[in-house]
């Protein structure tokens, strides 16, 4: 295996493990492909949701031919483990797709929940304003 081969290798193995302990799996990188294939609506919430996705398979997929076909040329590119390392760093900072949607989506379940409650208190002032108007006959 070449150097750049045996540090993307490397750089992978670090990433699965972090995605294993990140979110409580027994496949990593593979886990957190499938919750994104899950989701639907992640384009609205996370902008570059759709090319990491498609780089993170990627990286698998070279992975996978690293590690399976160990004969065979892969054309694997500085790029590819740039793109790897900048994806372990998103992970590390809470910046990678998956955190990022998961944190939009509980900050609008807030938002949600605060609407809600603004509109119960002024039902409430408004009820409270006509039982007032009712009691001294206005």
């Amino acid at each position: 295996m070449k150097k750049l081969e045996m540090e993307f290798f490397d750089e992978y193995k670090r990433l699965d493990a972090t995605l294993k302990n990140k979110y409580s799996t027994k496949t990593g990188v593979t886990s957190y492909i499938e919750n994104m294939d899950r989701i639907h609506d992640a384009e609205r919430f996370v902008p570059n949701w759709r090319e990491d996705y498609k780089a993170l398979k990627h990286y698998r997929w070279l992975r996978n031919k690293l590690a399976h076909e160990a004969n065979e040329e892969v054309d694997l590119n500085k790029d590819d483990l740039a793109g790897l390392k900048k994806f372990y760093a998103n992970v590390s900072k809470n910046k990678d797709p998956y955190a990022v949607y998961m944190a939009s989506k509980k900050g609008k379940k807030g938002m949600t929940v605060l609407k809600i409650v603004a509109f119960l208190i002024i039902v409430a002032i408004c009820l409270g304003l006509l039982y007032f108007a009712k009691q001294h006959g206005l």
